[in-house]
């Protein structure tokens, strides 16, 4: 694959690049001088490996890094000279996280590119998460309500994903866009009827058979949005042995 991204996905991104490894135990890097190929991809739980093999090397390679939750990120090293040294880190202090250091060996004007790619593998599927977030600290016996959780703003990772976006475009009338839509008010009425509907016992069970999930994911709203998440989870895991 090309240093341009070309051919990446929400789920992978691989373009040419060499590692860079610790000196001892300070903050010094040195290069690999072998050309190669890193690999960032989502693995079926929703969490991000990154993968380098040699160039000359068949297979994945060597997996480099592992971040539980896709809870990493990745940015340009400022003190390397030309620029073109990144490292792909942990966004919070992590117990056994790692910091994979590599630097692009692809046309140098691909390089925006080539990190945006990694930025959708990244970020590609952590809507649902971010939403259930949302949830964390609150009581399974406190109501909640969608229109709490699902906020034009936790909802825009996932218009970012273009599977998604296109989904929902073709359920709306013909000029609206998905971004206007759930910022209308017949989105928030909808969210308060389907959040009356999930707390209202047999109708909500009945709505989550409909939708293929377990009926108990019809029992409240906390439920049927961790359902939704599993099943994603189980999609990515599928696609996942496809690829």
């Amino acid at each position: 694959m090309s240093s341009s991204g070309q051919g990446a996905s929400e789920r992978e991104a691989a373009f040419p690049a060499g590692r860079l490894f610790r000196v001892g135990g300070s903050n010094v890097v040195r290069a690999d001088a072998r050309l190669g190929v890193m690999t960032i991809r989502r693995a079926g739980d929703g969490g991000v490996q990154a993968w380098w093999r040699a160039a000359d090397m068949a297979g994945d390679g060597e997996l480099c890094g592992e971040y539980a939750g896709g809870d990493c990120a990745v940015e340009r090293v400022r003190q390397a000279a030309g620029g073109r040294v990144h490292v792909l880190r942990p966004s919070r202090r992590t117990a056994g996280a790692s910091h994979v250091f590599f630097w692009l060996q692809g046309a140098a004007g691909d390089d925006g590119a080539v990190i945006r790619s990694v930025d959708r593998v990244v970020a590609a599927g952590q809507g649902v998460r971010r939403l259930l977030a949302g949830l964390r600290g609150l009581r399974e016996a406190l109501p909640v309500r969608l229109g709490d959780v699902v906020t034009p703003e936790a909802v825009a990772p996932v218009l970012a994903d273009a599977r998604l976006a296109a989904a929902l475009a073709g359920a709306l009338p013909p000029g609206v866009a998905p971004a206007a839509a759930v910022r209308s008010p017949q989105f928030r009425q909808a969210l308060a009827a389907l959040s009356h509907v999930l707390e209202g016992g047999q109708a909500g069970a009945a709505l989550a058979a409909q939708l293929g999930l377990d009926p108990r994911a019809g029992s409240s709203v906390v439920a049927f949005l961790r359902a939704i998440e599993q099943r994603r989870a189980a999609e990515d895991g599928d696609d996942q042995e496809m690829h």
